[in-house]
């Protein structure tokens, strides 16, 4: 998987497509059919020892959360405090104090990602990736603080540079 902004949420597409029951974690079985479904072949002792080093309480079974946490770093605090910085920027400028996903859209600067400042895409074609990422569609519904940090704990995981991660955010939300 490279580097891009759907990394991660592809990752988060594959745990689900593999948790065949939607419980939110995966048994040895549900691990070894996901992965032949995408073209592995693997015996089922192999997806067990596999599996067991992403089992972080002994259960068998693997967590989404224990899943994803494997593949990514915690954002640290100067991430943390950037981020947290543009969603109470935002608040402050929802009239009823809740970040909606319009509220988000209408704040976005594309020329926050690399890619457009590159030239490697469009402005609109990052927009709408953007905008794609968040769980809701609904331009009304509100966007957590939790779902917005998720979010760019995602970004966060697939930008090495602190300088570059925190120009991103205040390219993108117009921060100073």
């Amino acid at each position: 998987m490279g580097r891009s902004l759907y990394g991660v949420k592809a990752l988060t597409r594959i745990f689900k497509a593999m948790d065949t029951n939607s419980n939110g974690k995966l048994d040895v079985d549900d691990f070894r059919w996901g992965l032949m479904d995408f073209g592995i072949s693997i015996t089922k002792e192999e997806a067990a020892e596999c599996l067991s080093s992403f089992d972080s309480d002994g259960s068998g079974t693997v967590h989404y959360q224990a899943f994803l946490n494997a593949f990514m770093t915690p954002m640290n605090a100067g991430r943390e405090a950037i981020v947290k910085k543009a969603y109470e920027t935002l608040e402050a400028s929802c009239a009823n104090g809740s970040v909606c996903l319009d509220d988000i859209a209408k704040a976005y600067n594309a020329n926050g990602d690399p890619d457009v400042y590159s030239g490697k895409r469009s402005e609109e074609d990052s927009f709408m990736e953007f905008l794609s990422l968040f769980d809701t569609q609904v331009k009304e519904s509100v966007v957590s603080f939790e779902e917005f940090r998720a979010y760019f704990c995602d970004i966060s995981a697939l930008v090495e540079n602190d300088v570059d991660f925190e120009k991103g955010i205040k390219t993108s939300f117009k921060l100073e």
